[in-house]
């Protein structure tokens, strides 16, 4: 209810009451009046006009006190609401811009005490930056222009923070202020800026997406067709973790050693490519190629899932990330089984045949000896005795020479496996 309503409410309240008292007490008077002498009438008149001031004093005395009460109430509600707003509020000079009330909020977030509050100017709380502008804010103002805007407050511990304030020119204690209610939107503030970076990066992002779509769509190609090469190639394809533990392997390793995908992530990469019988020496050398991120190439004894054993030419090479960092091994094997039991196979023969040959040697010398000398003897032999018992010792040499080329060729056989040799 504005001031003018209610000094309108207050004149109508008091014109309505005299008219009526006038009126009524006239028409009372005339009626009682009739026939009253003259003194007497004149006595009531003015014990009338007595009464008229006397309803009229008590009129303006009781709408006065109620306007007084209402005032004090609303002033109580006023302060109420300014000291215990939970936003800082504030009342300062607009002439010299120095604080004149300040609420419970304000001494709590800015951290002053009110006395040094209000000793302070409102420029006193506000970046030296800002202070031309806001003396050009203050001026506005004056002129009711702008009552709003987002500052930068200084607190008594030099943080700064971001305020919305509200701006109301009043008259307090006869000076003319202004009253600020600022809201700290600091947060506000920090979460949008954020959120403007996010959506910064989330544009950049999205570029940079759609610039390397067409790559991304061809390494994914890529990674498809080598995918189905390594499940489709013969030879055995394993990834090896940095840590030494399996990841993957290829159908064709899967399918020929008796392992399942499921089996194969976490176990040992040793216990998968070797023969823990006969690989000491492999063990240490791909143990260390692993542990040093080296290559190996060799050739090695594994065992299937049942324990059979097989040879498989292995490379063990290190892949390294987009940033250097070791990212897995891979390992490729080429089934060599079949060579090394045929190389296994000649050195076998190979070493059949040497003793063969050493023993065989000495064994023919004899026969051959024994048959030389019966022939020189014949040269010099006439027909007789003596001839034909050098023709039965040389039939008997020969028969001896047959008999050991025979077991030599036994010999030979059973080292070939009754195979021709490769």
């Amino acid at each position: 209810m504005s001031m003018d309503y209610k000094s309108l409410k207050i004149v109508v309240i008091y014109l309505v009451s005299a008219v009526a008292w006038i009126v009524l007490s006239d028409l009372l008077l005339k009626y009682f009046a009739s026939g009253m002498p003259a003194a007497d009438l004149s006595f009531w008149q003015s014990v009338k006009g007595v009464g008229f001031v006397l309803f009229t004093a008590i009129l303006l005395y009781s709408i006065i006190r109620k306007n007084h009460n209402d005032l004090t109430s609303s002033e109580r509600q006023y302060r109420e609401l300014f000291t215990g707003n939970p936003s800082p509020m504030w009342i300062y000079n607009l002439s010299n811009y120095r604080f004149v009330e300040v609420n419970q909020a304000a001494i709590e977030k800015y951290g002053y005490s009110r006395e040094e509050f209000l000793r302070m100017t409102v420029l006193d709380i506000r970046p030296e930056a800002d202070r031309v502008a806001v003396i050009e804010f203050i001026e506005k103002i004056k002129k009711r222009q702008d009552n709003s805007g987002h500052w930068t407050h200084r607190k008594k511990s030099g943080e700064e923070l971001s305020a919305s304030i509200k701006s109301f020119p009043v008259t307090f204690n006869g000076q003319d202020c202004a009253m600020v209610l600022a809201i700290d939107i600091t947060e506000r503030i920090s979460q949008q800026r954020q959120l403007e970076e996010s959506y910064r990066k989330e544009i950049e992002l999205n570029e940079a997406l759609a610039t390397h779509i067409d790559l991304i769509r061809q390494s994914n190609e890529e990674k498809r067709r080598m995918g189905e090469v390594l499940e489709k190639i013969n030879n055995f394809v394993l990834i090896i973790e940095s840590d030494g533990s399996m990841r993957w392997a290829n159908k064709a390793f899967l399918q020929f050693s008796g392992y399942s995908m499921l089996e194969i992530p976490g176990m040992l990469a040793v216990n998968v490519l070797l023969n823990p019988d006969v690989q000491n020496e492999a063990l240490s050398n791909i143990s260390a190629a692993l542990n040093n991120q080296h290559f190996f190439s060799g050739e090695i004894s594994s065992r299937t899932k049942k324990g059979e054993e097989y040879w498989v030419h292995t490379d063990i090479s290190p892949i390294y990330d987009e940033e250097g960092r070791l990212d897995c091994f891979i390992a490729v094997q080429t089934l060599i089984t079949e060579r090394k039991l045929r190389e296994e196979k000649i050195h076998q023969q190979n070493k059949a045949l040497r003793q063969l040959a050493w023993v065989s040697s000495h064994e023919l010398r004899k026969p051959i000896s024994s048959i030389l000398s019966l022939i020189n003897i014949l040269k010099d032999t006439e027909d007789g005795p003596e001839k034909l018992e050098c023709m039965h010792l040389l039939e008997e040499c020969s028969l001896e020479l047959d008999n050991l080329v025979k077991d030599i060729a036994k010999k030979v056989n059973v080292a070939e496996d009754e195979q021709p040799l490769v």
